[in-house]
């Protein structure tokens, strides 16, 4: 990145993360939709290629949203599957 940009980068941060977060909300329902039972956050970081706090935003922002469902299973950690 040319360090001229550097100082701008806060302005558009926040807007960077929602699109993130949309992108990886996107993923997961595309996932759950075509048969998946269930997804892992580790399955998401790596399916997407996005860090664990996007992630975590975007499990949470479905569960909001309804028709989700998120938990946090000790031998899994968080998972998130179609509510019924």
């Amino acid at each position: 990145m040319d360090k001229r940009l550097r100082p701008y980068v806060p302005l558009f941060q926040g807007e960077l993360d929602a699109e993130a977060v949309a992108r990886v909300a996107n993923w997961v329902r595309k996932g759950l939709l075509s048969g998946q039972t269930g997804l892992t956050a580790r399955e998401v970081v790596v399916g997407t290629g996005v860090d664990m706090a996007v992630v975590r935003e975007a499990l949470l922002l479905l569960e909001t949203e309804g028709g989700y469902k998120v938990d946090n299973l000790p031998e899994y950690g968080l998972v998130v599957t179609r509510a019924i």
